[in-house]
């Protein structure tokens, strides 16, 4: 548990010797975001990262079930994503997908909130001594569906399907679909094909 604490000081040692610069980026520590938020974490505050998917449970896709877990990021990259160390979050066992996403993780987020609030008290034996751990949740994770799900944004086949909100805008196939390509095929007469780029849609 003491990895990425660790391992941000040896990173800020190393930044203070090569001018700001980071030589190599092996892990969310080494992220802008997460070096952003460095005076809101410290060192006994736990970071977490949320992460959400849904699966088909059958073939023919009569069931939907939704689930989102917690992953310790103090721990070092070769554990933290081992079956023993994550957390499930929660289940949406289906048939269909929850209709609204914020309900079915407000339980959750709300249990961290309160831990946020009040601490977790912890024991560390190395030391002994007692400290209040405040959970800092860095970032939400999913793939390319759950995460539109998860942000409300149009999704991978919408026009303008970036999450990083990147001006490129999706080519129309015929049957509604848009993607990703820079170039209008030569005397490809789909309509709609090119968008503004100013035209935004949300789910």
């Amino acid at each position: 548990m003491k990895y990425r604490a660790e391992e941000t000081r040896r990173l800020l040692a190393s930044m203070l010797e090569n001018g700001g610069r980071i030589p190599v980026y092996e892990d969310f520590i080494h992220g802008a975001d997460y070096l952003g938020a460095l005076p809101n974490v410290g060192d006994h505050n736990t970071v977490l990262l949320l992460s959400i998917d849904g699966a088909q449970l059958y073939a023919s896709k009569q069931s939907d079930c939704w689930i989102y877990i917690w992953v310790v990021m103090d721990l070092s990259p070769d554990l933290r994503y081992k079956k023993t160390h994550v957390l499930p979050g929660g289940f949406n066992l289906g048939p269909n997908k929850p209709k609204n996403i914020d309900s079915f993780l407000f339980p959750g987020l709300e249990h961290v909130l309160a831990l946020q609030k009040e601490g977790l008290s912890i024991w560390d034996a190395s030391v002994k001594q007692r400290f209040s751990s405040k959970p800092f949740v860095v970032m939400a994770t999913a793939d390319g569906p759950g995460m539109a799900y998860l942000n409300g944004l149009v999704g991978h086949t919408g026009v303008i399907d970036c999450r990083l909100y990147c001006p490129v805008t999706g080519r129309r196939k015929e049957g509604g679909h848009y993607y990703p390509a820079l170039l209008k095929p030569t005397d490809y007469k789909v309509d709609f094909c090119v968008l503004s780029k100013q035209t935004y849609y949300l789910n």
